[in-house]
């Protein structure tokens, strides 16, 4: 049998499915494919969002359709913190930020005993409301003047997380996230909020 004869049994043709061209081909259409769906994937991340900020700062205002209200753009803050608590005869006022004993003047809520219920403090001047939608400040804003009330009860049944507004005796506005919900065990009320000059 001469050199250069196919050997017997393929048939006499190499496969082009096991050549190191096929190989070549399949990895260069791979990576090919592979940068044109990163670029896809960049491009679709740089699109312009409008969600409103979650810090209730200025966003783009939405307009999903006529359902949709705009946001509100929020002033400055007066007051802000973090993992602010209360319990029993102490209070806060929302104004400042500042923690003191419930009866003090400016003092805008306090828990009572129990931690079970908020009470709005200063001669009563303060008022709360659980919001049901919007963020940041049109969380508030939005709420009905015939929503909101001096005491605010079963605070054991409130959600980790969830939201409080509060109408402090000076007349802005406080949004509190609940961060720690009292329970019989534990009878304190743990919060971070940001207040708002009303306008």
């Amino acid at each position: 049998m001469p050199d250069n004869e196919p050997a017997p049994g393929n048939g006499g043709a190499t496969h082009f499915w096991t050549s190191a061209l096929f190989w070549t081909i399949v990895g260069s259409v791979a990576g090919v494919l592979a940068v044109v769906v990163g670029v896809a994937e960049c491009a679709g991340s740089n699109a312009p969002s409008v969600a409103p900020s979650a810090s209730g700062g200025p966003g783009p205002a939405t307009s999903a359709g006529p359902s949709a209200r705009p946001t509100t753009t929020a002033p400055p803050s007066v007051a802000h913190g973090v993992k602010r608590r209360i319990a029993n005869v102490e209070g806060i006022d929302l104004d400042t930020g500042q923690i003191r004993d419930q009866n003090e003047p400016g003092v805008d809520m306090s828990p009572s005993r129990t931690g079970d219920s908020l009470n709005a403090m200063t001669h009563g001047a303060a008022r709360f409301a659980i919001p049901r939608a919007d963020a940041g400040l049109d969380r508030c804003t939005t709420i009905a003047p015939g929503a909101w009330t001096k005491t605010l009860d079963n605070v054991y049944h409130l959600l980790l997380d969830s939201h409080l507004c509060v109408q402090t005796d000076q007349g802005n506005l406080a949004d509190l996230t609940l961060t720690h919900i009292p329970s019989a065990a534990e009878q304190y009320l743990e919060f971070d909020f940001t207040t708002w000059r009303a306008g």
